[in-house]
Order: structure tokens, then C-alpha cells, then sequence
């Protein structure tokens, strides 16, 4: 039996990604918590990621997808997710990445247990197109190598080490959970690339973080990914001097 509101809310933008939906699909559904809903709105997808969604939402009622009136780009997407979401728990998704079976839980456990937790992140590995790891991409930074094993670090803390210098050692929107607070959760849509670190580094400021070192995630990065489509057009770039005209507040407390 389902609570009229659901624990967690899956986040899962689309666009053109038919290719490896359905395996990002089966490993949502396939959690060891099944109290969520998954929100799909898919971007004026030019493949058959609609109709990959629409089907397993004929098999399963937790799960609602629309196509958007027009192209909004990522972030973008994800606001029209957050939007309709109705879980206690924000969960980002991308439409290439794969869970493993207790990702969820693991999560909810460590937000539920801890009220001062704004977000929390677990550990990932990096795979290609087929799902193998990419041994020569594994990120050499984690709150674990930066501030030791612990289960919360103070927010601030985590916060100056992301900034000084520049880098997400959180994670991508598939490693992260965080609780459900209303609108002004919303992506920053003037971003291209680092609209996740800078929604990140605002739940930092509301709270502590935690990192569930376990490789929970399976991140695939390919050539027709988000993330390599953004380092080709130098997207990068652009979002930095973004970055830095939004935060520069934050750095002034922060004494830089």
C-alpha cells in the first residue's frame, strides 16, 4: 500500500535518450524501497524516448511522463520535475545512468535519521556506452580523501572545498538525494553545465552534507552525453564567470 504522498520523487528529465532508458528505468523500479514516483517530462525528444516511457507507465501507475510544448533544455527539465513532484525526497536521475538496488534506501535512511543532513551523495562508478568501468576516469577527489571518513561534514566545510578551487566533489544529479523544500529548490536555468553544483552548493548552505562512500551509481559517460556535448561547445566556460557573479556573496563570507 502507497501513502497518498509518496516517500521519494525520482527526478528523470529526457531527451533523445532512448538508447539507455530502459535500463535507467528497470534499475528505478528495481529498488530496494519501492514508496516513490518517478516524473518523467520529456524535452521535444526526436527519437522514441516517449514512447519507451509511456509504456512502462501503462505497467506501472508511480510512474508520470508528459512532452513539454517546447524545448527547455536540462535544467530547465528538471524545474518542470521538481515542479510536480509530490515526494518527501528529491531524487535527481539521468535518463543514461544506472541505480543499484539499495541506492534509495541507503539514502533515505541517512536523511531520515538526520534532520540536520541537507544533502547527501554516495559514491559512483564511471562506465561507457556498454557498462564497463573506465578505470583511467576515476575521480581522484571524494569528501573521504578530502576530509577523512566521517558520516556528516559541516556544511560550510564541504562548501569552501568545493569552491577554493573550483570543483564538485558531491557528485552528479544521479548520486545525490536531498529533502523536498518547495520551489526554491529550483535549478538555475542561466546554466548550462554547473546548474547542479550551484543547486548543490545552495542546499550546503541550508545544512550539513553526508557521502555514502560505496559505489551506489553507475555514471555513464559517452560522446552523445550532457556532459560530453558540454565540454565541446565550452559550455564550461561560460558557466564559471556564471558562477562566480552568483556566488560572490558566498565567497565574500567566506573571507575570499
Amino acid at each position: 500500500m502507497f501513502h497518498s504522498r509518496p516517500l521519494i520523487s525520482v527526478c528523470l528529465p529526457v531527451c533523445d535518450g532512448a538508447a539507455f532508458l530502459a535500463e535507467t528505468l528497470d534499475s528505478i523500479l528495481s529498488q530496494s524501497v519501492q514508496d516513490f514516483e518517478v516524473v518523467v517530462p520529456d524535452d521535444c525528444s526526436t527519437d522514441h524516448s516517449l514512447e519507451i516511457v509511456a509504456k512502462y507507465a501503462r505497467l506501472d501507475r508511480r510512474i508520470k511522463c508528459w512532452r513539454n510544448p517546447r524545448r527547455y533544455g536540462l535544467f530547465a527539465n528538471y524545474n518542470q520535475c521538481i515542479q510536480e513532484c509530490s515526494g518527501l525526497y528529491i531524487k535527481p536521475m539521468a535518463q543514461d545512468d544506472v541505480l543499484l538496488p539499495d541506492m534509495l534506501e541507503r539514502c533515505v535512511n541517512v536523511l531520515s535519521s538526520n534532520r540536520n543532513v541537507s544533502l547527501v551523495s554516495t559514491g559512483r562508478t564511471v562506465v561507457d556506452e556498454s557498462g564497463l568501468p573506465i578505470l583511467s576516469d576515476v575521480t581522484a577527489e571524494t569528501p573521504e580523501t578530502l576530509f577523512g571518513r566521517g558520516d556528516v561534514y559541516p556544511g560550510e566545510e564541504v562548501l569552501r572545498a568545493c569552491l577554493i578551487p573550483l570543483r564538485n566533489i558531491i557528485g552528479e544529479p544521479c548520486t545525490v538525494m536531498f529533502r523536498w523544500e518547495g520551489a526554491r529548490l529550483n535549478f538555475n536555468e542561466k546554466l548550462s553545465h554547473l546548474g547542479d553544483l550551484e543547486l548543490w552548493l545552495r542546499l550546503l548552505k541550508e545544512g550539513d552534507y553526508s557521502y555514502i562512500p560505496e559505489e551506489l551509481v553507475k555514471f555513464r559517460r559517452h560522446q552523445k552525453s550532457a556532459t560530453s556535448r558540454n565540454i565541446a561547445q565550452l559550455r564550461i566556460a561560460s558557466d564559471i564567470v556564471q558562477l562566480a557573479k552568483l556566488l560572490s556573496p558566498t565567497l565574500a563570507d567566506l573571507g575570499c
